[in-house]
């Protein structure tokens, strides 16, 4: 889900007259904290004192400006931003929080008391097919749409971008709503060739002329 998430759900969005989209299966990456009973307790170590730790180290902090007033340069026209990088983004930095300090000098840090991984954020709804796991993309159109071009475009465009897919992963159309679409089309016009079939032998058989 986190590849249709980057590669795939704002081409998909920017087709003219998709509206909206669903993805099923959907789980995004979250930095999962398993933690240790056993060890929390001999460390006296409470899970609001984990959660505290992590939401006050894993911040985006403004370190300043450049050029902010008093006093302003002389030909100063810009005032620069300045941002630290606050946001932690592997296990190693996760398990590197500092959760308390000791009165020894020693920390008691999140490796101490709980395991650290790159997983889902929810692992609550699953989609699978003939099986296999895998993700569901339902395309929705605005109102007033034309579904069957919407259709014939998004079927395009999945053939261009599965030429960049990673290795193993496939694209299948499992349910097109404009296959009723277009089988209704059908029958409206078959009906409509039958209608004047049967209205030119009427005509024929009571009238016996062609020109009328």
């Amino acid at each position: 889900s986190n590849y249709i998430d980057i590669h795939i759900s704002d081409p998909v969005l920017r087709l003219p007259g998709v509206g909206a989209i669903t993805i099923w299966g959907e789980r995004d990456y979250s930095m999962r904290v398993w933690l240790d009973p056993d060890k929390m307790a001999s460390l006296g170590i409470t899970t609001t004192d984990v959660a505290d730790a992590i939401e006050e180290q894993n911040v985006q902090v403004a370190a300043g400006s450049i050029g902010q007033p008093p006093p302003v340069p002389e030909g100063q026209q810009f005032q620069l931003v300045i941002t630290t990088l606050g946001r932690l983004e592997t296990v190693e930095e996760f398990e590197d929080i500092i959760i308390r300090a000791e009165n020894d000098g020693s920390v008691v840090r999140i490796k101490d008391v709980a395991r650290v991984d790159l997983g889902a954020e929810s692992y609550l709804t699953d989609a699978y097919m003939d099986g296999y796991e895998t993700v569901g993309l339902g395309i929705y159109a605005l109102p007033g749409a034309n579904a069957i071009d919407i259709s014939n475009q998004s079927q395009a465009l999945m053939e261009q971008l599965k030429e960049d897919f990673p290795s193993g992963m496939e694209v299948q159309s499992i349910y097109n709503t404009t296959t009723f679409v277009k089988e209704s089309i059908k029958e409206v016009i078959i009906t409509l060739l039958e209608a004047f079939v049967l209205v030119f032998i009427v005509v024929f058989v009571f009238l016996q002329n062609f020109r009328a």
